[in-house]
């Protein structure tokens, strides 16, 4: 089989330590090595079979043993297969692997144009996968891939690099005809022309050293937003020429420790974005007084809390947004035994055996984060939520005195993932983020980290008292009464499937 994208390789001396591409002599041979080891899995013509083999080949490629020639081979066959199955995740893991241990040059591109040679050659492997595509689920897993270049585009702040891509995803994302990500890839569009002028402004400020309360607002909000430097950027905005944001840095500089004064910083931060022009500093605006009523949940009680909670769900993000409510997918007809919806919040029964989890009609993606917010009834309340990781269901629990994920067909309190504390308030709502990624599986509970796990999925384990009946979608449950506010999934990569 000719190498699909063999036009973006070319032999090249080794640079920046890297190695070099290896002669099509020697590619040949190792091929044949290749194909010969695999015979059985290239045999397997069907688009399944090839996204199998791609995705076993990535694996194989991390291989040292396996000698610079035949790595090379075996990673340029993975994207290849991957590019034929319209598997974006392993074209851009191969890709990336490629480029970090290879000399590669950077292939011509019809219609774009990159700075950078592994977003170049990542975009070539999506174009190239497009004429695969046969379905909106393929159209969308295009989408996304566009939008990881983009992503990483204007984290190195190549903006010209991120608008190519996003304006990829935003074609990919009509073809996938997904009005959310239409949205989404639009106002990113949008918003890079801007990023790029700001990103030039401040620049421009740094060489001359302007100095004066207009520069003070550009560089305090570049700061802020952009690089992240809390302080300093509070030192610029208190002398800035915009009066709200004066007198947000003076909230700010303030260090508020009590729930309410947190409050009071973040109210003002939604009331600077309701008078704000920019959508993308509006969105800005917002994102920060999203941060501050977080902090507020994290020390606040009773009352207090449950206000917090609707102010965040005011916070959701509107319109453009990869982020779904479950609790909105819930039908009370479908829950199990002696579950209950009512206005928007999930009820428990308590230890009933079959009554234990209740399914949420939802199989997850490939990476994602999950968001609950639950409310114990009593100290020893146990809470479960079931998830699939690396498409291996596993079930992460919450019990009196630990938490951790089943593993190996054992509890959650016998190995590395557990936590011996008791994770959740009793009687207060708690907030909980889980993080899936292919290689990194996180919990954090009202902000503090719980489970920090790199993950072998094949050790995920499901025990039966809490088994459902599609183990590929999300649940929840428990073995006493619980109460879930919010249950929210945000996609990064990889499509979800709703189920009804």
């Amino acid at each position: 089989m000719r190498p699909l994208l063999a036009v973006l390789l070319l032999t090249l001396p080794g640079q920046d330590g890297k190695l070099a591409v290896p002669s099509p002599a020697d590619q040949k041979k190792a091929e044949a090595d290749v194909r010969s080891a695999f015979k059985e899995d290239f045999s397997k013509k069907t688009r399944d079979g090839k996204k199998a083999l791609g995705q076993k080949l990535l694996i194989e490629s991390a291989d040292v043993k396996n000698g610079t020639v035949a790595r090379f081979v075996v990673l340029q066959l993975s994207r290849d297969l991957a590019v034929e199955s319209v598997d974006t995740l392993t074209i851009l893991a191969a890709i990336e692997r490629m480029f970090g241990l290879y000399d590669l040059a950077k292939p011509p591109l019809t219609g774009a144009s990159f700075t950078s040679n592994a977003s170049a050659l990542k975009f070539a492997g999506l174009v190239a996968a497009q004429r695969f595509a046969t379905s909106p689920e393929d159209h969308q897993a295009l989408c996304e891939g566009y939008l990881k270049i983009s992503e990483e585009s204007l984290r190195d702040r190549l903006f010209d690099d991120a608008l190519s891509a996003a304006q990829a995803a935003e074609k990919s994302a009509r073809s996938a005809k997904a009005s959310a990500l239409v949205e989404r890839t639009g106002v990113l569009v949008k918003e890079i022309p801007e990023l790029k002028k700001e990103d030039e402004t401040f620049g421009t400020l740094i060489t001359s050293k302007a100095d004066d309360p207009a520069a003070r607002l550009v560089k305090g909000r570049y700061l802020l937003f952009v690089v992240g430097d809390s302080k300093a950027a509070i030192e610029m905005l208190l002398g800035c020429s915009d009066e709200g944001l004066k007198n947000l840095a003076k909230l700010e500089s303030s260090a508020p420790t009590t729930a309410d004064s947190m409050m009071e910083v973040a109210e003002a931060w939604l009331a600077i974005a309701g008078k704000e022009d920019s959508a993308l500093q509006k969105r800005r605006y917002r994102s920060q007084a999203r941060k501050w009523f977080e902090e507020a949940f994290k020390v606040a009680g009773g009352i207090a809390k449950a206000k917090i909670e609707k102010r965040l769900k005011d916070l959701e993000p509107a319109g453009p947004s990869n982020q779904i409510d479950l609790l909105k997918l819930l039908d009370p007809k479908d829950l199990a035994a002696g579950w209950k919806l009512d206005a928007g919040t999930l009820i428990s029964p308590g230890a009933p055996p079959g009554a234990a989890q209740t399914s949420i009609p939802f199989e997850p993606p490939t990476e994602y984060d999950l968001r609950l917010v639950v409310q114990r009834k009593a100290e020893l309340t146990h809470v479960t939520v079931g998830l699939v990781g690396g498409d291996v269901p596993l079930l992460l629990v919450f019990d009196g005195d630990h938490c951790g994920i089943q593993l190996d067909g054992k509890g959650s309190n016998v190995n590395e993932t557990t936590n011996k504390v008791n994770a959740l308030a009793g009687g207060q709502p708690s907030s909980i983020q889980i993080t899936v990624r292919r290689t990194k599986f996180t919990v954090t509970v009202d902000g503090k980290t719980m489970i920090d796990w790199v993950p072998n999925w094949k050790r995920g384990f499901f025990s039966d008292y809490f088994r459902v009946a599609n183990l590929k979608a999300l649940s929840v449950g428990g073995c006493h009464p619980a109460i879930f506010t919010r249950i929210t999934l945000t996609t990064v990569s990889g499509a979800g499937k709703r189920l009804k």
